[in-house]
């Protein structure tokens, strides 16, 4: 399991999000003075009522970087932790150890062990991934995985690879517009975004997924980013012969209290073409800031 397939496999909103970039004339705040999010709790809805499903939970340095990140997941209304992130910082890399837990005591849990070199621009460039067992050590790991990245003039990202993985990003001026995932030159995942007119703000990577790369992008580290929220995002997941498997549209609506988004509400239309079937899920997201 490696950090970058999680990326575009489940929802990557947060490649929308306002990059912490010094180049934003549009936030005169600094962002890492800013309140943080420490918490954020997603129900979904069952029947008529709506039950909690998962819960992140964000803790900061004194510089307001993250520094952990956890998932805990609800089976029965008891929370289990599935995923944990831990995050440090030097002038020229980031690491992010990343902890996949199992279900059950028979398997062990996951580590990618992830070293992202930065630019002097303080962009991630370049990732060399290990991935092992707890209770061993990147020597144990079979060979790393490299994942490289490109700009283009105007600081925003254009390209990540790794291994036969190809990923390009399109942009319309400032708003990320679609994010096209190849594998040996067939489509793996094509996401395409529009913009609403709630601005980022404060606020964390909408639909983050469970992956660091989001929060990394929302720091600052993979150069400029949209400016605004999404308004909806269209999902393609295709196999590996190039066809189209599912489609999903998702559109948010936001609430906003006293300039800091409290709430989101995202409804899901999710089109199973391989089955001929569609799925239509109610998802609330609560939002607490510290």
């Amino acid at each position: 399991m490696h950090l970058f397939v999680v990326v575009v496999t489940v929802l990557t909103c947060g490649l929308t999000l306002s990059s912490c970039s010094d180049n934003d004339d549009n936030h005169d705040e600094d962002p890492m003075l800013q309140k943080k999010v420490s918490q954020v709790s997603v129900y979904e809805k069952q029947d008529d009522n709506y039950f909690i499903s998962k819960t992140n939970s964000y803790t900061y340095n004194d510089q307001g970087k993250i520094i952990q990140k956890k998932l805990f997941f609800y089976v029965s209304g008891i929370a289990r932790l599935q995923e944990s992130y831990d995050f440090s910082y030097s002038e020229r890399l980031i690491n992010v150890i990343n902890k996949t837990y199992p279900n059950d005591t028979n398997h062990k849990v996951v580590i990618n062990d992830t070293d992202y070199e930065l630019d002097d621009k303080g962009r991630i460039v370049r990732g060399t991934d290990y991935s092992y067992y707890e209770g061993e050590s990147r020597e144990n790991s079979d060979e790393p995985e490299i994942s490289k990245f490109s700009y283009n003039e105007q600081g925003q990202l254009t390209t990540y690879e790794f291994g036969d993985i190809y990923c390009v990003l399109e942009w319309q001026g400032t708003e990320l517009h679609k994010l096209s995932r190849y594998q040996n030159g067939l489509p793996l995942v094509i996401i395409t975004y529009d913009a609403s007119e709630q601005e980022t703000g404060k606020m964390i990577p909408v639909g983050i997924s469970s992956n660091s790369f989001d929060w990394l992008m929302h720091l600052g580290y993979f150069g400029q980013l949209s400016r605004f929220l999404p308004a909806r995002i269209i999902q393609e997941f295709y196999n590996t012969n190039g066809h189209l498997l599912t489609r999903q549209e998702e559109h948010f609506d936001y609430e906003v209290t006293f300039g800091l988004v409290t709430s989101y509400n995202t409804v899901q239309n999710l089109d199973l073409v391989l089955f001929n079937k569609q799925v239509i899920s109610n998802i609330r997201n609560f939002v607490v800031w510290e």
